[in-house]
């Protein structure tokens, strides 16, 4: 199998967007990767990573290629989990304090960060509208994450989205509670769910 067949296969399975890891993985020598762009069969998104000239860029997708550790959250997580109808306007991600954060906030995301050890509570997978899956929140911990950051959302989002979330067949009212104990804010988020569950 020549290299064109491989990048063709491997564009069909990984949805039209590469990196150069993968691309390696298959024995495709770096140095085949100018030719394939010569020839219009890849395009550059930026370094290490590459698209099929036919497939629109997931742009969520790629923020996950670029920084592994982000999580997509609050806002962004709610619209994920159908509990807004608004598409974010700025995506929201999570990372562990520490992380390097400036070639994210400097592509216009917005980035919330926490300490390590509640970093990884409550990270699912979910589809973005290209199909392919990115870490987010689960329901859970994006109640807790808005819970918190009641102060900074619109208010009708807020509202609503918790209104959602108690009407949903999917919601795990001991999970949000068990998150919440986690997450040190039990009190908090009893409090603002109390009304929502009668």
């Amino acid at each position: 199998m020549n290299f064109y067949d491989k990048i063709e296969r491997l564009l069909e399975e990984k949805k039209g967007i590469l990196t150069t890891k993968e691309i390696e993985e298959e024995g495709i020598p770096r140095q085949a990767l100018p030719k394939l762009i010569e020839n219009g069969r890849l395009e550059k998104l930026w370094h290490g990573t590459y698209i099929s000239p036919e497939v629109q860029a997931d742009e969520m997708y790629c923020i996950q290629l670029r920084s592994e550790k982000v999580v997509f959250s609050n806002e962004t997580a709610l619209y994920m989990h159908d509990l807004t109808d608004r598409d974010p306007l700025v995506y929201t991600v999570t990372v562990p304090r520490g992380y390097g954060t400036g070639r994210l906030r400097n592509s216009g995301i917005s980035v919330i960060t926490v300490m390590s050890d509640k970093f990884n509570i409550g990270i699912s997978k979910e589809k973005t509208i290209y199909g392919r899956e990115v870490a987010v929140y689960d329901l859970e911990r994006t109640i807790c994450d808005i819970i918190k950051a009641k102060g900074k959302m619109d208010k009708d989002m807020y509202y609503n989205a918790l209104k959602r979330y108690a009407a949903s067949n999917r919601k795990d009212i001991n999970l949000l509670m068990e998150y919440a104990k986690k997450l040190n804010m039990y009190k908090q988020v009893r409090n603002e769910m109390e009304g929502f569950l009668v």
